[in-house]
């Protein structure tokens, strides 16, 4: 209301009768007991910062531009493992979007960006950065986007570390952590995908002025999980598997790609396992 309305829209879709889901058949048409909505942000405004034009994206649905990310619970997570939603941002004549970061560099100067009534004004202040370098150096399929995310005095500031031109991206001075990503192959129907996050010991990675800090991740891969033994066996608690990669990083939400770990035992006193 007042000075802080603003427009705001979103699409959406129903599901229909012969859908398919991870692989499967299924029924997602409305009844007379349910309707499921899939819905997509297409919400955004627009601006220039020095003559630089920008379009801040809703994608967190929250009603208001350029906000903090919003945790969300989506099915296929781990238990206690959230999804992060985040707003972006299109610079210039970009065709890829990047995450809105507190920090930004557009047009060829740092700036500090603070969204002000919703979204509906924006600051943007220059700013003179001490900057270096982070490379992507991922061991398996390349990811789609992958964001890391600022610590301390970097809070509010995320970068993607996925360049189209397969650059080492530019971000201020600092340390950073990991905050989502997403690998993705195939098309339609045929489509793998699954979503990175960090894990409750994934490391950290520190930029020095001047100097190029590389970000391992991906392979080698291995399960992770919880057990119960009993005297002639062993329980694994499906909820519990998880995919973790190189720098512990979590893999959740595969979609057409269920893992299927292979698994042996050996009795006591045998030599081989069976």
């Amino acid at each position: 209301e007042g000075a802080e309305k603003r427009r705001w829209a979103f699409v959406f879709r129903t599901g229909i009768q012969q859908d398919v889901f991870q692989g499967l058949q299924t029924n997602l048409q409305p009844d007379d007991l349910q309707m499921r909505f899939y819905v997509l942000n297409a919400a955004s405004v627009t601006t220039t910062v020095n003559g630089t034009p920008l379009r801040v994206l809703d994608d967190n649905m929250d009603g208001t531009y350029g906000s903090a990310p919003k945790p969300f619970s989506y099915g296929g997570l781990s238990d206690g493992i959230y999804q992060p939603e985040y707003d972006c941002m299109v610079v210039g004549a970009s065709k890829r979007a990047r995450p809105w970061s507190k920090y930004s560099e557009i047009g060829g100067n740092w700036y500090q960006l603070e969204a002000q009534k919703g979204g509906v004004e924006l600051t943007a202040t220059p700013m003179t950065l001490d900057t270096g370098t982070l490379k992507l150096d991922f061991k398996g399929p390349t990811p789609t986007w992958l964001i890391l995310k600022g610590t301390d005095k970097l809070e509010g500031c995320y970068f993607d570390l996925v360049d189209p031109a397969k650059k080492p991206v530019a971000v201020p001075v600092g340390t950073y952590e990991l905050f989502a990503g997403e690998l993705r192959q195939g098309k339609k129907a045929q489509t793998m995908k699954c979503l990175i996050l960090p894990g409750s010991a994934t490391r950290k990675w520190t930029v020095k002025a001047g100097q190029e800090t590389v970000v391992s991740l991906g392979g080698p891969f291995k399960f992770e999980f919880a057990f119960e033994s009993a005297d002639e066996s062993v329980t694994v608690k499906g909820k519990s598997v998880a995919v973790i990669g190189s720098a512990r990083e979590r893999y959740e939400r595969l979609w057409n790609c269920v893992p299927r770990p292979e698994v042996s035992l050996r009795k006591a006193g045998c030599k081989k396992g069976c």
